[in-house]
């Protein structure tokens, strides 16, 4: 009590005898409330689930933060953002189609030096050249043998080019295992075909496989494999010579499909639309499956999964219709260049003489080769490539099955005339 008149006597000298006395209230008033409270809380305490209420009903009212991928998800298919989506579908399916047509129209000679025969240093040492300049006008130029300008010069009428698609065809040497086709005629720069040196040898005696590199598919950190003519056993060696040589109707039929296939064919303006058109049309079939299933009220992940069921049926859609139109263009170039039984012949030649020097090879190299090449001789196909479509055995099967027609027509022509000769015929 004493502390207390002290204290508040010298409050009063400080702010006076008012405020001293009110200051003092106040704590007394606090004190009064605080014990008050604590006297009475006891029994005025809520219960367990009124807190729980509290708690679940507040929380309602407190944002919680959501995961960017939530934000997106549910942001991509709001209304607002349904323009943004489309347009961003649109763009890339466009972007698609415009760097395919560009490399494929505006980019073919850098590709011919990607897939150009090098030289020991590892630089490109051919050129594309047609026959006008095959006799080498500049000394950059390396020519084509002469096998190869034979072939380019006889095989454009037989492949059914007019004078400007001929005009626009080139040939090169190339130092993969199998030709190769890139550009097309329809584009300013023309198509050019690449033609490998052991496909032109004409006779065992030629064939020289130390200069060259097995290379399957094209590879710039893979130089190829060397045939090790020094530990083959002789007569397996003369076997792999004599698989490499081709008869003249055989290397004529070679150069005259290569030539037809890129040349006045629409499908190959669709082989490099094709990725754009497929996610133009992943786009609409999802927004139909959206509007009929509702699943814009459907969860999350049952949403996402259908739209990803979706997504895996137009990728096999694409996968499928691109190795369908190979298929038909392979058939319908096959279809112009042969048109007689004895072509049909030279036809199934080339293509088991490529099944037989890939099996020996296959059992030559050892081991390695079995990644690039398949026990039957087939190339082994690229992941978005089915072999049943677009390797030599089903390019054989097509070359058969044209020789039968042939034969046919052949036998009823034949009888046809007999029975004209014979008056039988009316």
């Amino acid at each position: 009590m004493i502390r207390l008149i002290s204290s508040s006597h010298m409050f009063s000298k400080l702010f006076g005898s008012n405020s001293c006395t009110s200051i003092i209230r106040q704590q007394f008033t606090v004190k009064k409330s605080t014990i008050q409270h604590r006297t009475m809380g006891t029994r005025d305490m809520p219960s367990l689930k009124q807190f729980q209420k509290a708690a679940k009903d507040a929380k309602k009212d407190i944002p919680i933060e959501k995961s960017r991928f939530e934000y997106w998800s549910e942001r991509v298919v709001s209304d607002e953002y349904r323009d943004k989506v489309f347009i961003g579908v649109m763009s890339a399916a466009v972007s698609f189609i415009g760097v395919g047509f560009f490399f494929q129209a505006m980019r073919p000679i850098q590709l011919v030096k990607r897939y150009g025969e090098k030289n020991t240093e590892g630089k490109y040492k051919v050129e594309p050249q047609t026959f006008i300049e095959a006799e080498g006008y500049s000394p950059n130029f390396i020519p084509n043998n002469k096998e190869l300008v034979n072939l380019y010069s006889e095989c454009g009428a037989r492949a059914g080019l007019t004078v400007g698609e001929y005009e626009k065809t080139s040939v090169f040497h190339t130092y993969m295992l199998d030709p190769v086709n890139i550009g097309n005629t329809f584009f300013l720069d023309g198509l050019h075909i690449g033609v490998p040196r052991h496909m032109t040898w004409t006779s065992v005696e030629e064939a020289d496989l130390t200069s060259i590199s097995i290379t399957p598919f094209y590879n710039p950190l893979f130089d190829g494999f060397k045939i090790p003519v020094d530990r083959i056993d002789p007569d397996l060696l003369q076997q792999l010579k004599e698989s490499f040589v081709m008869s003249s109707g055989a290397r004529k039929f070679m150069m005259s499909y290569l030539m037809s296939q890129n040349s006045r064919h629409y499908g190959q303006h669709v082989l490099i639309a094709l990725p754009g058109i497929m996610l133009i049309l992943h786009y609409i079939f999802g927004l139909l499956m959206n509007s009929k299933q509702g699943l814009m009220e459907q969860k999350r992940f049952y949403r996402l999964g259908l739209q990803s069921l979706l997504l895996v049926i137009c990728v096999g859609m694409a996968l499928y219709s691109y190795n369908d139109i190979r298929s038909i263009l392979n058939s319908n170039a096959m279809e112009r260049v042969i048109r007689t039984p004895e072509e049909a012949d030279d036809a199934i030649e080339f293509f088991e003489k490529c099944l037989e020097r890939n099996r020996l090879l296959r059992k030559v190299i050892g081991k390695e080769a079995e990644y690039y090449i398949e026990e039957d001789g087939n190339i082994v196909p690229t992941f978005y490539e089915f072999s049943q479509a677009v390797n030599y055995s089903a390019q054989l099967e097509i070359v058969k099955g044209i020789k039968d027609r042939l034969e046919a027509y052949e036998k009823a022509k034949a009888k046809v005339q007999a029975e004209v000769e014979k008056g039988e015929f009316s």
